[in-house]
């Protein structure tokens, strides 16, 4: 059995860690705005912003103030966050080399389809 962190060594909540997902997937920087967030997920903002306070109620994510542009909020993962997809993304991993083989494209070439 893989070693997880004391923290998540039972199942934790993971409501926010879509949340988590798209703040990690932003390239070329650490945070996301909660707009982005919406985009990514093809989501209402204000339903992207209720995950957000869940995954802050749960620690997995932070909220500040943008620096410069007070229209956006900046969402960033915590430790725990980082911590809590990591168990997410091997635990799923796992299941998909599980289950490879019955997901894998059938090689439909050798078949003659009922031609003569």
């Amino acid at each position: 059995m893989t070693e997880h962190p004391a923290a998540l060594q039972s199942r934790p909540d993971t409501s926010g860690v879509p949340v988590d997902a798209g703040v990690e997937g932003v390239p070329g920087r650490e945070w996301a705005s909660v707009s982005e967030l919406a985009d990514r997920r093809q989501l209402r903002h204000h339903s992207v912003g209720e995950l957000v306070n869940r995954g802050q109620a749960q620690d997995l994510v932070t909220k500040a103030p943008h620096p410069t542009d007070a229209r956006f909020v900046r969402v960033e993962m915590t430790r725990h966050g980082e911590r809590a997809l990591a168990w997410l993304s091997a635990l799923h991993r796992d299941e998909l080399r599980r289950v490879g083989a019955a997901l894998a494209v059938p090689d439909w070439s050798d078949t003659t389809g009922g031609a003569a």
